[in-house]
């Protein structure tokens, strides 16, 4: 598998992702996304190593897969969910949320 312009790559650490780059053009070693570089070094399909100064990096580095994105679909929608200030809400939104959880 070879990375290409456009790919996307998620940088985790235990359950949670931290960091979502998109690949902005690749050369025969490295794939760059911003300031972020990628060495095309393969322990797995999937699983791609980060070239940074950091050598005590605990992230780990992988290509985009559906897991991955429901994954940051989830966190994302628990992120905003905890923020929301439930006071604001109508009778009716809340009575929704309550048959939501109930269920």
């Amino acid at each position: 598998m070879e990375l290409k312009v456009g790919d996307i790559i998620y940088q985790t650490h235990g359950k949670r992702i931290y960091n979502v780059y998109t690949i902005d053009r690749t050369t025969k070693t490295l794939a760059v996304s911003g300031n972020a570089q990628f060495k095309l070094e393969y322990k797995h399909p999937s699983n791609i190593r980060l070239k940074c100064a950091n050598t005590w990096d605990v992230h780990s580095y992988s290509l985009e897969t559906p897991e991955l994105k429901e994954q940051l679909f989830k966190q994302n929608a628990i992120s905003k969910i905890q923020k929301a200030k439930l006071e604001d809400l109508s009778i009716e939104q809340l009575k929704e949320i309550i048959k939501i959880l109930n269920s």
